[in-house]
């Protein structure tokens, strides 16, 4: 939120002037959420970002477009934004692959693109 563009500007209940914010609700810290890769398309490496609303195990499964497992395996991290990083060493080829993190309850899938 800024004023690059146009000038940004809160208008308070009395008609006074004040300034623009962004807050979180705190929503991100109450559920379990898989973020796309970083980079993606990538080549040597690749991290996953993940937002866990509590300590636990996190299941990571990649497979390719036909169902093919290439990878499959068990960490446990605490509770926040943790990362779980990639090398193409557990890859055949470049391609689409798809990756599903499983927490507790929660189901979550992204898809990634190996480059050469």
């Amino acid at each position: 939120v800024g004023s690059e563009v146009t000038q940004s500007l809160s208008v308070g209940q009395h008609s006074e002037e004040g300034r623009v914010e962004l807050r979180g609700t705190g929503m991100l810290t109450r559920e379990f959420v898989l973020l796309q890769n970083e980079p993606n398309p990538w080549k040597e490496q690749t991290s996953i970002g993940l937002v866990l609303p509590e300590s636990g195990t996190v299941r990571l499964t990649i497979y390719d477009v036909t169902g093919r497992i290439y990878f499959k395996g068990e960490r446990e991290f605490s509770k926040g934004y943790q990362e779980w990083i990639l090398g193409q060493d557990l890859l055949e080829n470049t391609g689409v692959y798809y990756y599903q993190a499983d927490f507790g309850s929660y189901t979550q899938t992204r898809k990634m693109v190996v480059i050469e």
